[in-house]
């Protein structure tokens, strides 16, 4: 079952184009979110926050890289189906 969809995959030069750019675009959304909430320091009495609104930041770029890779893969399967029904 696998293996045939891997195969059609390999087909589906659009639908795997999609696929790649969403998996690149949640990499680089994860690394720049801990890249910038790591540089957050807070000063004086609001010191001990620091690490809470660097986990909440990050915890929202986490939930914006699943989402773009989510909507990459529905994007990618109806691009994929289109084309079937195209092709068929």
């Amino acid at each position: 079952m696998f293996d045939r969809v891997l195969y059609e995959l390999m087909f589906a030069e659009r639908a795997l184009k999609i696929l790649c750019f969403g998996l690149i675009f949640c990499t680089l959304t994860l690394w720049l979110g801990s890249t910038l909430t790591a540089k957050i320091e807070l000063q004086g009495f609001l010191q001990p926050f620091t690490f809470v609104i660097q986990d909440k930041i990050l915890h929202r770029y986490d939930k914006a890289a699943w989402l773009m890779f989510l909507s990459s893969i529905i994007w990618a399967l109806k691009v994929y189906i289109k084309d079937r029904k195209r092709m068929m």
